[in-house]
């Protein structure tokens, strides 16, 4: 995926969120842009339909760490994903 700027803000926004808990940015953990690739495949799906649900990011996550998010309650993946469509919408 090519638009690197959606990129950029959904890595922010996956990294904020820290879905996996590697706590990118900080010294000795992961990378800042750690979710870029995970950014990258929701950045597709804005792209193809201008939104992003729960739905999404748990396939996105299923498939990038074998994780479905069940973890998590459905308010907290809401809250990640309106931070996330949010970002994709910014000019």
């Amino acid at each position: 995926f090519r638009d690197d700027r959606l990129v950029d803000r959904l890595t922010e926004a996956l990294a904020d969120a820290d879905l996996e808990g590697l706590q990118p940015g900080r010294p000795g953990w992961a990378p800042r842009d750690e979710y870029r690739p995970e950014a990258g495949s929701l950045a597709e799906v804005w792209q193809q339909r201008a939104t992003i649900e729960v739905a999404d990011l748990r396939a996105v996550w299923s498939h990038w760490f074998d994780d479905d998010l069940s973890g998590y309650a459905p308010d907290e993946l809401e809250t990640v994903v309106a931070d996330l469509r949010s970002r994709a919408a910014a000019p």
